[in-house]
C-alpha cells in the first residue's frame, strides 16, 4: 500500500474536496488544515491523504494538477510512501 499526500496552499477548499470526490468515488480520503512556509512566508495549507496502490498515481496527479492550476499556484508537492504492515480492520 502506498500513503500519497499532496501539500497545496489553503484555498478554494470546497472545490478541491468536491474533485477529490469525483476522483477517488469509492476509497477514503482524508483532508488535514495546516500551516507551512513558501518562499520565506508563512501559509494557510491544505494537506490531503489518500491510502492507495502505486498504480493511483496518475489518478492523484490528476488531482494535484487540477489544484495547481485551478489556484494558479507555482508548485504543489505530492509525495508517496511505501506502508507495510498496515491494514484496514
Amino acid at each position: 500500500m502506498i500513503l500519497w499526500r499532496i501539500y497545496t496552499e489553503l484555498k478554494n477548499r470546497a472545490e478541491i474536496i468536491r474533485y477529490a470526490k469525483r476522483v477517488f468515488p469509492n476509497e477514503g480520503v482524508t483532508f488535514y488544515n495546516g500551516q507551512g512556509v513558501w518562499h520565506g512566508v508563512i501559509e494557510q495549507s491544505l494537506i490531503i491523504e489518500f491510502i492507495g496502490i502505486l498504480n493511483d498515481e496518475l489518478r492523484v496527479n490528476n488531482l494535484a494538477l487540477f489544484i495547481k492550476n485551478y489556484n494558479e499556484q507555482q508548485a504543489i508537492l505530492v509525495t508517496a510512501q511505501e506502508l507495510s504492515n498496515s491494514k484496514l480492520l
